[in-house]
């Protein structure tokens, strides 16, 4: 089976950067309903490099979800995301109505992903998938065979490989699934009534005590395991290729730095000569420097100037205006 997804989109972050997205099933959600991209770590030739927080907005066409603010901790290679993500779903302003009742929903949930090559191809949550504190580890390490033992309260199953191929535990007011289970799972709930359900290739198929999540422990063991197994399977397989793409990264990052460390050698020198040569200058001719790079805007240059006087000159009159001057540059 394919499972790598080949709809990933390229945007561009409120620093100009470029970096692919590929966060959801759809490519149509991503580009008409993702907005606002803020990338926090390096960038390299226009394009997000490294690690750090990748975040955006997700803006529903549906009111039953509004707004959510996601942030996803990613490693970067050219713009493409690859290996272990963890992300981080917050929305606290929905504004919903179900069977005219108005409510306002809130929910703060997390979902972990594995990305090979800048593409989606898995996603994990609820399920000891994660292995993003191990990723440079052998492969058997980073993925060990395991699959549902315990639902905690907060938890929930959410996994796939390919829009056909996912599963998800979730819980669920009667008004949302009335539908599709009209009894509401066997339990006669009323619209505000919260049951748990199983979304699998969707079919909605309720816990065998819809009310208890503690009943959900077998049935998801069962509806996941097999999925599971390939996951993991799947993890191990491409492990490789995530370990050759994290040196890479850190082939270019080193690069940058090597760089930046050069670039600043090379101003720190020609800022020493620059200081040097104020000394070389009359009282007057400080003064007209500090002016004219305060016309041209090189603040940095015009505020030396003004120290360079006062310091050489302090009992000149001009070095009481240089002062001034320079109390009205440090706020700019």
């Amino acid at each position: 089976m394919s499972t790598a997804q080949t709809d990933s989109i390229l945007v561009k972050t409120s620093g100009g950067y470029s970096i692919y997205s590929n966060f959801f099933w759809s490519r149509t959600t991503d580009v008409r309903y993702s907005s606002d991209y803020v990338w926090t770590g390096e960038c390299a030739d226009g394009f997000a490099q490294g690690t750090g927080i990748l975040q955006f907005v997700l803006k529903s066409p549906s009111e039953l979800f509004g707004t959510t603010k996601i942030n996803a901790s990613v490693s970067s290679h050219r713009g493409r995301i690859f290996g272990f993500v963890k992300s981080n779903f917050e929305n606290t302003s929905v504004e919903a109505s179900f069977s005219g009742a108005p409510r306002k929903p809130k929910f703060h949930t997390g979902l972990d992903w594995f990305f090979v090559d800048g593409e989606r191809v898995a996603r994990l949550s609820g399920l000891g998938l994660d292995g993003s504190d191990s990723l440079l580890a052998n492969a058997a390490d980073v993925m060990p065979t395991r699959t549902v033992r315990q639902l905690k309260s907060e938890e929930r199953i959410s996994l796939g490989l390919t829009p056909g191929n996912n599963i998800s535990l979730l819980k669920v007011s009667c008004d949302v699934v009335q539908r599709l289970l009209p009894d509401c799972g066997g339990t006669g709930g009323r619209d505000d009534t919260e049951i748990y359900v199983f979304l699998n290739k969707s079919v909605w198929t309720p816990c065998p005590q819809p009310l208890n999540l503690s009943s959900c422990t077998e049935a998801a063991i069962k509806q996941s395991s097999s999925l599971v197994s390939e996951i993991e399977q799947f993890i191990k397989t491409s492990m490789s290729r995530i370990i050759e793409t994290q040196r890479e990264m850190q082939a270019v990052l080193a690069g940058l730095n090597a760089s930046k460390a050069q670039a600043k050698i090379e101003v720190d020198n020609t800022n020493a000569r620059f200081d040097a040569s104020l000394n070389a200058v009359s009282v007057g001719e400080l003064f007209a420097l500090a002016d004219e790079y305060k016309s041209k805007a090189d603040l940095v240059r015009a505020r030396t100037a003004l120290r360079k006087l006062i310091s050489r000159f302090p009992e000149h009159r001009l070095a009481k205006l240089s002062a001034d001057m320079l109390i009205d540059l440090q706020g700019k």
